[in-house]
């Protein structure tokens, strides 16, 4: 809106004038890191970029932030801005920091108190008191900033009004201090924060110009710098400031901030106003907006929505988010309403992926200068440049496979060939393993390898189709590769059940049941000497008879040694995805091999997953910890997908009461499912659910895509006794 610049581009801008600027610190989503480089690309600008797995609010970011910067040039004053504020007098701006700057140094943390143009209720506010403590030590400049006396929150107009009359300032949101002084803050105040970002920044990976921050900032608590730090510090001052500044977060905001005609509306795109006074039109040249006769009203005008909304009650927006999210679950879904349809969405499935999703995933899904996969796709279609992970090759390798194998009549034999050469010749070590991740140009950045990794390969392998099998010898390179892992993770000893993943839990389930994924693929594909059937009775021994008790009725995440129960908290985590996934594979042993106990282990691991179940939303949760009994807030696709496969499995393997049973928790994954599918983009997917039924609005992950098309093949398998036992229900017929 802005002479053709984002807000986050004048906001670098304006920093480039401060008094003894060296260095952009930006903490972002790991899925904007190629928006802000492209952005930053012209700019001439020195950057260093702190990328989050997810948002955690503003004191995680701000903590790690000043920590990397203080290991790197200690007693630095750090800024702290937001991206998307609006500040036209960039003079001004840069005076009012250098300023604060000055007045840092002495120790306190200052922030930016803009003085008030009207009684907005879109802010905080804050009480500045009489000349501050290093106002008296100094006789020059300083002397503007004050103490601040209290913080406020959001106010109605009415308490607003009368916090201007009584000196209070706008919360800018905006502070300066050094990293000294910030690193003891959090030390005192927020001790667990200070200490887990010790630990996120040492484990995080190294980039170009950054870091990128692990799983372990997701341990993170989810906290504002205000909550966590400013209204808990003695050292707080504010330097009050006539900074013509906005905080862009409604639309009457943006309308303040735009150039205006004699009626004072804001007009961005083709429109006719007759008589309209205080109005903002903002849209396309696609189409004309003619509005009549209009005071403060707001016309939002983009390619699949229209926003009407009252300008003076611009926050409300707010509410309507919340119910448009709401109805998307629940009511206005393409496939998910009080009436859901079990059968028609069956059908339409059977056309989704090689229809809809593979011609998505081998145009944007993959590099085709590289030949390898990409991570995501973001939702509005365009493809991540983010690292690549080495399971996301095989992962996609095993999709394309596999939909071959299924008569897929796409381009799949040149995409293959080159996509399974490029992963060998990128991710392979002169050992023959994989290593963990690379750059999205193909240079390591992670050197390690997990077993993990390496099943995936195998599991690609077992799919390739059969034009190829012979020619690209995937028996034999599979035999191969299964004996490296053997050799290389089992740290001399004999047996698949002796491996050790690397890393801090060096017995895990999570590897072992996907290599038992792989065995039982290529056990039902192509097993002439029953090499393959005893690695998988291996690991469905040690699953059987080790992992899973009848006192404990689950496979936990991490053990010790020996596949003991671990007595630490991390023996504590229980993933209910993964006892879904270990009951749709014990089941199929079962099936294949007979065993009884395989397929009584698997009823129970899919019920104690069931028991985990969100009450309100029907999805299953990430994990649990089974001693605190504290939910991930976190519903990724994934785990939901696990939970159609092993529910339609049992239909298929039980009777009467227990079919029952099976089937109604299908017809319910199956509704779920639907949920995450309903997205802009027909053949992308949701990642996450929250607990309220919406969804976070990030890429889909290409790692879910092989979920899903398990998850559907199992749909083509059972779906036809599915709808048999719904029709004989619904007609009073038994089961």
């Amino acid at each position: 809106m802005f002479d053709g610049r984002s807000l986050f581009q004048l906001t670098a801008e304006r920093c480039r004038d401060l008094d003894g600027f060296q260095s952009l610190t930006i903490v972002t989503s790991a899925r904007y890191e190629a928006v802000v480089r492209a952005q930053l690309s012209d700019m001439g600008m020195s950057y260093r970029l702190l990328l989050e797995p997810e948002g955690r609010d503003s004191a995680p970011a701000v903590a790690c932030a000043v920590m990397q910067i203080d290991r790197s040039q200690k007693q630095a004053t750090v800024v702290l801005l937001a991206a998307d504020h609006y500040v036209p007098d960039c003079a001004h701006f840069v005076d009012d920091i250098d300023h604060a700057a000055r007045a840092a140094q002495d120790g306190s943390i200052v922030l930016l108190g803009i003085k008030p143009s009207h009684a907005s209720s879109a802010y905080g506010y804050i009480q500045p008191g009489e000349q501050s403590q290093s106002s008296l030590r100094k006789k020059d400049d300083q002397t503007r900033v004050k103490p601040v006396m209290d913080f406020k929150e959001k106010p109605d107009t009415e308490t607003a009004t009368d916090y201007i009359r009584n000196g209070y300032l706008w919360n800018s949101g905006n502070f300066i201090a050094t990293t000294a002084t910030m690193l003891s803050e959090f030390a005192e105040h927020a001790p667990k924060i200070y200490a887990l970002a010790e630990t996120v920044l040492d484990d995080a990976l190294v980039l170009d110009n950054g870091l990128a921050m692990g799983e372990r900032f997701l341990t993170m608590p989810r906290i504002s710098i205000d909550y966590a730090i400013m209204e808990k510090t003695a050292l707080a001052e504010v330097l009050p400031s006539d900074l013509n500044w906005s905080d862009l977060g409604a639309w009457d905001a943006v309308r303040d901030s735009l150039p205006r005609d004699s009626d004072g509306n804001a007009i961005r795109g083709d429109a006719i106003l007759n008589a309209c006074h205080g109005c903002l039109v903002h849209s396309d040249d696609r189409q004309i907006v003619v509005c009549s006769e209009l005071k403060d009203v707001g016309v939002i005008v983009e390619p699949d929505a229209i926003l009407v909304v009252n300008l003076n009650a611009a926050q409300s927006v707010k509410n309507v988010v919340n119910e448009l999210s709401k109805r998307g679950r629940q009511e206005e879904s393409k496939w998910v309403g009080p009436g859901f349809d079990v059968t028609s969405f069956l059908h339409k499935m059977r056309t989704w992926l090689p229809v809809t999703a593979l011609p998505v995933w081998t145009t944007l899904g993959i590099d085709h200068t590289t030949g390898l996969w990409r991570e995501s796709i973001e939702q509005d279609g365009s493809p991540t440049h983010s690292p690549v992970r080495a399971r996301v090759q095989g992962r996609q390798n095993t999709v394309l496979g596999a939909a071959a194998r299924q008569g897929w009549q796409g381009p799949w034999q040149p995409l293959l060939e080159r996509a399974l050469e490029s992963a060998d010749s990128t991710y392979a070590g002169p050992d023959g393993l994989y290593v963990t991740l690379v750059a999205s140009n193909g240079g390591a950045l992670d050197s390690s390898k997990l077993v993990y990794d390496q099943t995936f390969r195998l599991l690609a392998l077992a799919n390739i189709p059969e034009s190829l099998f012979e020619t690209l010898q995937a028996q034999q390179r599979a035999r191969t590769l299964m004996d490296t892992i053997t050799s290389h993770f089992a740290g001399g000893k004999n047996g698949v059940s002796q491996l050790s993943e690397a890393g801090e839990y060096p017995k895990a389930a999570n590897p072992m049941m996907h290599l038992f994924e792989a065995c039982l693929e290529w056990l039902e594909r192509d097993d002439p000497d029953g090499y393959w059937k005893s690695k998988c009775q291996e690991i469905a021994d040690l699953a059987v008879d080790v992992l899973f008790a009848e006192n404990d009725p689950c496979i936990r995440e991490f053990f010790e040694e020996d596949w003991s129960r671990r007595t630490d908290s991390a023996g504590d985590i229980l993933d209910p995805g993964h006892q879904f996934e270990w009951a749709w594979l014990l089941a199929r042993w079962s099936a294949l091999s007979g065993d009884e106990r395989a397929v009584e282990v698997a009823k129970a691991l899919h019920d104690t997953g069931l028991d985990k179940v969100h009450p309100q939303t029907g999805a299953v949760p990430l994990s649990v910890n089974t001693k605190t009994n504290e939910y991930a807030p976190q519903y990724r696709f994934w785990s939901q997908l696990e939970r159609v496969k092993a529910s339609l499995y049992l239909v298929d393997m039980t009777d009467g009461e227990s079919a029952v049973h099976y089937r109604d928790d299908a017809v319910l994954a199956l509704k779920v499912m639907a949920q995450y599918l309903d997205t802009p983009i027909d053949g992308l997917w949701y990642d996450s659910m929250r607990a309220d039924g919406s969804f976070e609005q990030g890429p889909s992950p290409a790692s879910t895509f092989y979920h899903i098309a398990g998850a559907l093949a199992q749909m083509r398998a059972t779906g036809p006794r599915l709808i048999e036992a719904l029709q004989d229900a619904s007609q009073g017929r038994p089961a």
